[in-house]
């Protein structure tokens, strides 16, 4: 077994992007960190989705299926939850699947699009 290692990262630049959805802006990470480790979206087996405000931000839950159909992938997408630490849980369950040989690449990340939401 090889040790689980980040092989390519990608992000958007930070900042109020109040004219993208959570889906725009993972879809550009997700796709400079595949094209940054040198794999095809064909070689990801698996997507680890953190995020924390879905159902309040954009009314949309369960968002891992479509960040992966946003980056052309056609693989098993699960979504983690865990408050500020959601995509901490993300990476969690992709170290266990690449430790456990269930996949040898996989896209681990996440989103929050937070401009939308009011503070009072």
């Amino acid at each position: 077994m090889t040790a689980p290692r980040v092989a390519g990262v990608g992000l958007t630049p930070f900042g109020e992007h109040s004219e993208r959805t959570g889906r725009d802006m993972f879809a550009e990470a997700g796709l400079a960190a595949v094209d940054d480790a040198g794999v095809a979206p064909t070689d990801v087996e698996a997507l680890y989705y953190g995020n924390f405000m879905g159902e309040l931000a954009e009314h949309q839950g369960h968002q891992a299926p479509l960040m992966a159909e946003a980056v052309g992938l056609d693989v098993p997408a699960i979504r983690f939850e865990a408050a500020c630490a959601s995509s901490g849980a993300a990476v969690r369950e992709a170290v266990r699947a690449l430790r456990s040989g269930e996949a040898d690449v996989v896209l681990v990340g996440g989103a929050e699009r937070m401009t939308n939401i009011g503070t009072a």
